[in-house]
């Protein structure tokens, strides 16, 4: 299978399952910074010394593939085990992306943890996915992070490693600042695991009890039919409201810059100030953010510079009756932790879902995601952009449900539930 970004025709990738000195989100990166190296890659919004303690900071691809490298090579040298599992608790920034990205460089697996989970979740998560580190971060907000972990850590032998992003990180924790700083060490070879490389996400409700298992390849299956949605072009703004700590944070955030070789920014906490000053840079600009949030937009005075909103939703949702700001939008409906079902809307009032059920494999993203309504309206899928239960493989060319069914009013689809 070879995915084509728009606007990059040349650009192919291909082998996506196999392993190597580095994952396949890493290689985009890499790519990026042989192409165009001062093109900034990652940024955070204002405001992060608020809340998080530290200064926002801008990565080119160059600076970027460099500081992963760094990171990379030190998560190499600690002694786990090809494909051993990592966890990824970080908010919504630069931290997050470099740390994901040197994970699977490493020959490791990230396992997306959600920084606002209480300790039992984290504890089920950590028993789940069968955590051996973690990387975190000392503040955010009110809540001390490392602190928490180190509490949550203590019952678990097998966990061996606690590591965070500063200030004041406490004793006993890796102090990640100082490794993104040092010369680059040797780098040890990376063994292959027995399993396809890939990471681990957790089905939002389960209370960190059921893991989702994502191939690399998966992923950017995942992400590319939102990339051609949105027609996000190299060079533009990827302007992201959710975390990458589930599928739908990472496919249409992370993921998603990185295929289309935009620049990823990220806003990790909500505030009206900051959020209206990052829409203001004058860039092409595509806008990821919450369903939810739709109305809000709806009545904003968004600027020329904003091509697309793409908005992600949970079901239930209704199909019409929607308030759309007047730029595209593209709607991105959440499968929990399966698969994204993405459309690009042709109607303002009206979730182009309709279209998308009734498209045949002759649709442009079929190889890579098909849908299909059984009598009793519930949604199947199938193709190479699902995820399956961590440590159980389903062929991906066998259907699978949803989770999820349309709702109609005299034949007509009026919703999802």
């Amino acid at each position: 299978m070879a995915i084509v970004a728009p606007g990059r025709p040349h650009a192919e990738y291909s082998g996506l399952g196999e392993s190597g000195p580095s994952s396949a989100l890493g290689r985009l990166l890499g790519d990026a910074a042989q192409i165009t190296p001062d093109r900034p890659a990652f940024r955070d919004s204002a405001g992060r010394e608020q809340w998080g303690g530290r200064p926002s900071f801008e990565l080119t691809a160059e600076v970027g593939t460099e500081a992963v490298a760094r990171l990379s090579a030190y998560l190499a040298g600690l002694g786990l085990e090809p494909g051993a599992r990592l966890g990824i608790c970080l908010a919504n920034g630069s931290e997050a992306a470099m740390s994901i990205l040197a994970a699977g460089d490493a020959g490791l697996t990230p396992c997306l943890l959600d920084v606002t989970a209480d300790a039992g979740e984290l504890s089920n998560a950590i028993e789940a996915a069968d955590i051996r580190a973690i990387i975190t971060q000392t503040r955010f907000g009110p809540e001390r992070l490392a602190e928490k972990l180190c509490f949550v850590a203590a019952g678990f032998f097998r966990l061996r490693f606690l590591l965070a992003f500063g200030p004041d990180v406490p004793d006993g924790v890796v102090d990640l600042d100082p490794i993104l700083l040092e010369p680059r060490r040797e780098r040890q070879p990376v063994r292959s695991a027995a399993q396809e490389p890939g990471l681990v996400s957790f089905s939002r409700g389960s209370s960190g009890k059921l893991a989702y298992f994502r191939s690399y390849r998966s992923l950017i299956a995942a992400a590319a039919p939102i990339v051609r949605a949105a027609r996000l072009r190299p060079g533009e703004r990827l302007l992201t409201l959710l975390a990458p700590d589930d599928l739908k944070g990472i496919a249409t955030g992370l993921a998603a810059g990185l295929v289309a070789g935009a620049t990823v920014e990220f806003l990790a906490v909500f505030d009206a100030a900051a959020f209206g000053a990052a829409l203001l840079r004058p860039e092409p600009t595509h806008l990821v953010a919450p369903g939810w949030m739709e109305p809000a937009l709806a009545r904003m005075d968004l600027p020329p510079t904003l091509r697309t909103i793409i908005l992600v939703h949970e079901a239930p949702l209704a199909l019409d009756g929607r308030q759309a700001p007047t730029c595209s939008i593209v709607d991105v409906v959440c499968c929990a932790e399966l698969a994204l079902i993405p459309s690009a809307r042709l109607d303002r009032t009206q979730i182009s879902l309709p279209e998308l059920c009734s498209a045949g494999p002759d649709a442009p993203d079929a190889a890579l995601l098909q849908l299909r309504v059984d009598p009793d309206d519930q949604i199947l899928l199938r193709g190479p952009a699902l995820a399956w239960p961590d440590r159980v493989k389903p062929g991906e060319f066998e259907w699978q449900p949803a989770g999820l069914h349309i709702e109609r009013i005299g034949g007509r689809p009026v919703g999802i539930a």
